[in-house]
């Protein structure tokens, strides 16, 4: 079975191929994931439907995913399953804020849990701050879809982002990582364009699944596109221990921020 999220281990020969085309591939699926949230959101039961809830159910039915990825994909699954299920009435929109907001919080524990795990304890302090600033967060449902407040959101949104993708590119192969600038860069511009980045962590859950059911649909093809022998040296720029120290100082800080800067705008 072929690994989701396996170890990295450079090839004997890696890709010689240009950087553009790594670039290029990570744009288009950049421009993919987004339209995606968007179709998922605007749409939650003809869009999200499919590719939030039937999607991953498929791949982990055909045991496409290992141990971790499982675990993930099954709260990101039962999170988005969520919302049609409001939007048909069969649930009521508070309980589904309840929900989400305590599955975010474990899809960031489980990714903390695993940074510890192996060691990287710089990261996994960064990850806690952003579990521990959601305690002064809620969400509020619009009626087909739902919003975090308060706001500005955004200090939160770039304290995840920081943190997840250290998670990702220092746990996975630099692909894995590359398709991350994507998935993570996604809900960023749907909340920015959209001008409400209370819609952010909607949309992180979309791009995040849809992410998810290709590295588990189609893992050989992402290696061959966005692997090149250069990512070698920014791994090892990113996993020396100052570079690491400083991305943790940073995700608490925009983590503290996002819990101060709202308070400080509150009459």
């Amino acid at each position: 079975m072929p690994s989701l999220y396996p170890p990295y281990v450079p090839a004997v020969a890696p890709p010689r191929g240009r950087v553009g085309s790594v670039v290029g591939a990570t744009a288009a699926f950049f421009v993919g994931l987004t339209i995606a949230a968007i179709v998922a959101v605007r749409f939650p039961l003809a869009g999200g439907v499919p590719l939030c809830v039937l999607a991953p159910a498929w791949i982990l039915a055909t045991g496409r995913v290992e141990r971790f990825a499982r675990l993930k994909l099954a709260t990101l699954i039962v999170g988005r399953a969520l919302v049609p299920c409001a939007v048909l009435g069969l649930i009521g929109g508070g309980a589904v804020a309840t929900i989400v907001m305590w599955l975010y919080r474990l899809n960031i524990c489980e990714a903390v849990g695993e940074d510890a795990r192996k060691g990287r304890y710089a990261n996994a302090i960064g990850g806690t701050a952003v579990v521990l600033s959601t305690a002064w967060m809620h969400i509020h449902w619009l009626g087909e879809a739902y919003v975090i407040e308060p706001g500005p959101f955004l200090c939160a949104a770039i304290a995840y982002t920081i943190w997840n993708w250290n998670f990702v590119a220092g746990n996975f192969s630099p692909a894995v990582a590359m398709l991350h600038v994507a998935t993570l860069a996604a809900p960023l511009f749907c909340g920015l364009a959209g001008g409400n980045m209370g819609f952010w962590l909607i949309t992180r859950a979309t791009s995040l699944t849809v992410s998810v059911v290709l590295l588990g649909a189609i893992p050989k093809q992402l290696e061959q596109w966005l692997d090149h022998e250069q990512h070698l040296r920014w791994r090892s720029v990113l996993l020396a221990p100052k570079t690491q120290a400083t991305l943790s100082a940073l995700t608490v800080a925009f983590a503290v921020a996002s819990v101060v800067i709202p308070r400080l705008h509150t009459p």
